[in-house]
């Protein structure tokens, strides 16, 4: 717009001067034409090149204009490109960020949540499935969560939350605890939070929540059945200690019994004037007496063995009866017991862990029973064979049943319909834990006002190798008919012992009793040799395990002629020397015709 308006002025402004110089200049008419005629090709000549200069200049303008227009686009397009690709890595880099969180919570098998405080709650399928949370269905606030929580639990997990919310606390809280599913089953949680606070109108307050929940469950249950096997240890070893102190007078008391017994009849014999039926039958009863009692101590021995993952050949029918007796009292005021008992073939197993599932099972029968009305109700214990050669036991109660819900869970860990404090929920789990470990199966059946049935199917042992001598020596007997003496070493730090084995065997041997070790290697070291060796295994000083020892090095001969006397006291290195060196060995208390037999073999 500018250009035609300044040529416009220039122009003007050269005609109206170039006119007012020729009209002065010029001397005639012609003179002035000319003039104007030159006058005006140079004005178009000057103002042609005018033109050409202004409109290159122009046009170079625009385009410089376009270029730097078109650089400046090429620059915003750059910075465009430059800012998606950064959004694009950002965005690439918090994917990548969010896949690697949740595989690590994935990993480690974690719920997450997220809440304002006391509002609904966000949750994680992995959380929704830890407590049996339908999806889609709503959490409504804290308090509706705290419905799923065991209500002795409860109060506990409220009070560590709501300290997490208080501002001047450390905004986060850390609890263990019980849920409860919809469908009854208990787990174990362990929750971790963190409270996010900001200031609101210059209040300090609590605006977000996160937590992080683990489902502890098995760790729970494995924690409690090595405390339970803890103080089933200890149990063990208190009981093997009783025993052993049981034992010993246990011993030399049946020993006199026996030997009372045998002068009584004898007299009776000789003096058939003399009334000593009175003196006998008092003299049978306590007898009978004595040797309950050792049936109890030898049931008791069963649950008190140190080699508890030792697996040997084990005849089930022993295992059932010592737990019957140790389980009877619970039973006999319940329901009659019926023992139903058909062959089975041994089994592989540790005899105490065996005898721990049946006495979980025989408990469980007579608890879901309640006392009185005896003759109504039964606890049925069988064994047999199955077609695959496999022993099965059942222990089947007249009970009112299992409802299917509770029946899928009965082998969890923790779960109980029992009152608390009556039972931990552990018991069913651990056997099914033991008799898995075994190969076998445990299986239950049941039926609402009809009774449970739980079947335990074990594998049948293999047969013994060749040669092989069995756990435990066989007593030997004489070869020939007569009774050869012999001269026999007994060794017991308990003089009663010494004293009743002296009585049993003097009749036919001659004795020679000690109540040290250290004394009896003495002798042999000094010479003096015998053919039987009765030594207690357990002893002050010197034990029968060292006195083997040093018998071995110093006459290996008198070393295989002992015989091992135990009250049942085994420690695990006793319990290894019993399993390692071939000797035979007799528990007390000890039948005095099966001892005479034994040394009888060895003598002969």
């Amino acid at each position: 717009m500018w250009i035609p308006v300044a040529y416009g002025v220039v122009a003007s402004g050269w005609i109206a001067l170039s006119d007012t110089l020729l009209a002065g200049a010029a001397r005639s008419v012609q003179e002035q034409a000319a003039w104007s005629i030159l006058k005006g090709f140079c004005f178009v000549a000057a103002t042609s090149v005018a033109l050409h200069a202004g409109l290159r200049w122009t046009l170079a303008r625009e385009r410089g204009a376009r270029r730097l227009a078109e650089a400046s686009e090429a620059v915003l397009r750059a910075k465009e490109e430059r800012d998606l690709a950064e959004r694009k890595r950002a965005a690439e880099a918090l994917r990548e960020s969010e896949e690697k969180l949740a595989l690590a919570i994935e990993a480690a098998d974690m719920g997450i949540c997220h809440a304002v405080p006391f509002g609904p709650l966000e949750c994680s399928p992995r959380f929704r499935e830890i407590f049996g949370i339908a999806d889609g269905l709503p959490i409504n606030g804290f308090e509706t969560f705290l419905r799923l929580v065991h209500p002795d639990d409860r109060d506990r997990h409220r009070s560590a939350v709501l300290r997490s919310l208080d501002p001047s606390g450390e905004a986060t809280y850390e609890d263990q605890y019980r849920c409860v599913r919809p469908d009854g089953s208990v787990r174990w949680i362990s929750a971790r939070g963190k409270v996010r606070f900001a200031d609101v109108n210059g209040v300090r307050q609590a605006v977000r929540t996160a937590g992080a929940v683990l489902d502890i469950t098995e760790r729970k249950a494995m924690q409690a059945q090595l405390m339970q096997s803890d103080r089933l240890a200890s149990v063990g070893m208190l009981a093997a200690g009783v025993a052993h102190e049981i034992n010993n007078p246990l011993a030399y008391l049946i020993a006199a019994l026996d030997f009372l017994d045998g002068e009584c009849k004898e007299l009776a014999q000789k003096s058939p004037g003399v009334s000593s039926a009175e003196l006998l039958e008092a003299l049978a009863a306590a007898r009978e007496g004595a040797g309950r009692v050792k049936h109890v101590v030898r049931d008791l021995k069963t649950f008190s063995r140190a080699d508890e993952e030792r697996r040997v050949q084990v005849e089930l029918r022993p295992v059932i009866e010592s737990s019957i007796n140790m389980v009877f009292n619970e039973i006999k005021y319940r329901a009659r017991l019926v023992k139903d008992y058909g062959k089975t073939p041994p089994v592989l197993a540790n005899e105490a862990r065996l005898g721990q599932v049946c006495l979980n099972l025989l408990v469980n029968a007579a608890q879901a029973i309640p006392e009185g009305r005896i003759d109504e109700n039964e606890i049925r214990v069988s064994t047999k064979t199955d077609d695959l050669g496999r022993a099965v036991v059942e222990v089947r109660d007249s009970g009112p049943g299992i409802p299917p819900d509770v029946l899928k869970q009965v082998f969890d860990p923790f779960f109980t319909t029992k009152p608390t404090g009556v039972g931990t929920g552990l018991g069913l789990s651990i056997c099914h834990n033991i008799v898995t470990g075994l190969g076998g199966e445990i299986i239950v059946e049941s039926q609402l006002d009809e009774g449970t049935v739980f079947r335990v199917v074990l594998p049948a042992a293999p047969p013994p190798a060749e040669g092989d001598a069995g756990t435990e020596p066989a007593l030997m007997t004489p070869s020939v008919a007569h009774r050869p003496r012999g001269r026999v070493l007994v060794v017991d730090d308990e003089p009663a012992i010494c004293a009743a084995l002296k009585r049993v065997l003097a009749p036919e041997h001659e004795v020679v009793a000690l109540t040290s070790a250290l004394e009896a290697h003495s002798r042999i070291a000094r010479g003096e040799r015998f053919d039987v060796i009765l030594c207690d295994l357990m002893m002050p000083k010197m034990t029968g395990m060292e006195l083997h020892a040093a018998l071995t090095s110093l006459a290996p001969e008198q070393a295989a002629r002992m015989v091992l006397l135990t009250g049942g006291a085994f420690t695990p290195v006793a319990s290894e020397f019993l399993n390692r060196v071939p000797n035979a060995r007799v528990e007390k208390p000890f039948d005095a015709a099966s001892l005479r037999a034994l040394v009888r073999g060895l003598v002969a």
